[in-house]
This record gives C-alpha cells, sequence and structure tokens, in this order.
C-alpha cells in the first residue's frame, strides 16, 4: 500500500529539513534511519513507528532526598547511574 501524493510529499519535505537543515546530530541520524528504512522497506518503517513504546517511568521520588542529592554531586559518574553512592 503506496502513501498518497500528499502524504509522501510531507514526508519528504520533513525528513530532507531534518537532514539538511538541523544542527542536531541525533535528529539529523534519526531521520537518514527513518529515509532509508521507507525507501526499503515500508512495512519494516510500518511496524516500527506504530510499535508499542515502553513506559518511561521516573523514579526520583523514590529516592531518599540525601541520597538524591549525593547522586547529583556524582552525575558523571557510575554512581549515578547505579542509584549508589561513592564509597
Amino acid at each position: 500500500k503506496r502513501p498518497t501524493e500528499g502524504p509522501q510529499a510531507k514526508i519528504q519535505t520533513v525528513l530532507h529539513q531534518a537532514t539538511q537543515e538541523t544542527d542536531n546530530p541525533d535528529l539529523r541520524d534519526r531521520a537518514y534511519i527513518y529515509w532509508r528504512l521507507l525507501s526499503t522497506d515500508p512495512e519494516a518503517a510500518k511496524d516500527v513507528v506504530l510499535a508499542e513504546k515502553p513506559t518511561i517511568s521516573d523514579d526520583s521520588h523514590s529516592l531518599e532526598p540525601s541520597l538524591l542529592d549525593s547522586l547529583l554531586g556524582q552525575l558523571g559518574t557510575l554512581a549515578s547511574v547505579y542509584h549508589k553512592p561513592p564509597e
């Protein structure tokens, strides 16, 4: 099932802007991935775009405020990843 000319033109415009006119490398890379996926296998692109997304949760309220303050001071270390203060 091929998209009609209107939506296809909009998608091409958005992908062109995202790949050529942005300074954000993450956005540009993602646009190139989608563009390549759409050009090679539109059904796979549909599966990727419409796939169930995982729920993003915020567990900062479950940490003790003193531990959270300590971890914020160690943001560039693995302590903040593992939610354990450095020893």
